[in-house]
């Protein structure tokens, strides 16, 4: 008796495991579906229709964000706009908001960027917004030459403070407040350095899936234990005054590449209305100070291992080996060198790029049938 009675004890355990875990198992195989949609296919005209249907779903399927109702003009770090540039996103639906925090003499870079990974035409089916931010500049003939190209492509946000190294988390809390206020229909949020090369495709393909399930989560370069920088002529001095009791940083995402969830933006917005502590790095206040005084739980994919810091000589001989980068984002030296990876990038599209890319679907499907007009 005693032992049946183990037995139907047992069993009984085993049923509650199963009824409290069928959720996360039924959650881990509709991840596992997307997954599954990042690898190639064949040229079948019927799996291609599928992996479209699927691609939808990383974006379809999340949830709308409500912005926060907090006014800009309350918040005791937000110093306004220059350019607010508040249409960018206005009236459309926006997969993929890449920003760019740029410096604003880097013009030719920006250029590179827009013809490039950067562009808003990289997909057919995945609607991207290009927004670079940048801060104040002392030069009336440079101010005046970004007015100009605000004119011209209108992607620009320039926040009222002065654009140097020390202000990046500045420039960090206009792109919450702009968000929030201008472009909150966002899926999720690329963003980047102007020094960098991204492989749009490989980045949106392997990186968005990871995200598509989980509420609040983030893919970057994760930071953890990591020393407060105190050497007086180290660009990322931190003073003695800012977070004395500290002798290292909370974990956080790198700012040279990070993707994340929309979800994240009118949380970090408020909790920056009440920072305790405001120190000069965009990455670590954002990813890891407002989170850590605030208590915001988000998920980390650590993608260290697919992108990179520094510059890689002679990238383009990796496409040519392996049919590929092998890191999907990593910094460059030339606006030159931009365009030169994105064209040998074109050369080997894999079927899932194929499907999505809209020169591939406009342009050469046209030449191949005989319409294209020149």
């Amino acid at each position: 008796m005693s032992q049946q009675s183990g037995s139907e004890k047992t069993f009984k355990l085993l049923d509650t495991l199963i009824e409290l875990q069928s959720s996360q198992i039924i959650n881990i195989a509709k991840q596992m579906e997307l997954m599954n949609a990042s690898h190639a296919v064949n040229d079948s005209m019927t799996e291609g229709e599928e992996l479209l249907v699927t691609t939808r779903q990383w974006f379809d399927e999340r949830p709308q964000v409500s912005p926060s109702l907090k006014r800009d003009s309350e918040h005791p770090r937000f110093r306004g706009y220059l350019i607010e540039n508040p249409n960018a996103c206005e009236g459309v639906p926006v997969d993929v908001l890449i920003y760019i925090h740029s410096s604003p003499e880097n013009r030719e870079m920006r250029s590179a960027i827009r013809e490039t990974w950067g562009s808003t035409n990289t997909f057919s089916d995945i609607s991207v917004k290009l927004i670079f931010f940048i801060g104040g500049v002392n030069d009336k003939d440079l101010q005046l030459q970004i007015e100009t190209e605000y004119s011209t492509h209108g992607d620009l946000v320039q926040g009222n403070f002065l654009d140097v190294f020390t202000n990046l988390t500045y420039k960090a809390v206009t792109m919450l407040a702009w968000v929030n206020s201008h472009c909150f229909q966002a899926k999720y949020l690329m963003k980047v350095d102007d020094d960098m090369f991204v492989d749009t495709f490989a980045a949106v393909r392997e990186v968005v899936p990871q995200l598509a399930l989980k509420p609040l989560a983030v893919a970057c370069d994760y930071k953890v234990h990591m020393p407060i920088p105190r050497d007086p002529k180290s660009r990322w001095n931190v003073p003695p005054h800012l977070v004395p009791k500290r002798s290292h940083w909370p974990p956080f995402c790198s700012g040279y590449f990070a993707v994340f969830t929309s979800t994240l933006i009118p949380i970090l917005y408020e909790a920056s209305f009440t920072d305790k502590d405001f120190v000069p790095g965009d990455d670590v206040y954002l990813f890891g100070l407002l989170s850590e005084q605030k208590n915001i739980s988000y998920e980390v994919a650590n993608i260290q291992r697919r992108i990179l810091p520094i510059e890689k000589p002679k990238a383009e001989d990796e496409v040519f080996s392996i049919q590929k980068f092998q890191h999907l984002a990593f910094r460059v030296p030339s606006p030159d060198i931009q365009r030169k990876l994105w064209s040998v990038r074109f050369q080997v599209l894999s079927n899932w790029e194929k499907a999505h890319s809209y020169f591939h679907n406009t342009f050469l499907r046209a030449k191949a049938k005989g319409t294209l007009v020149v």
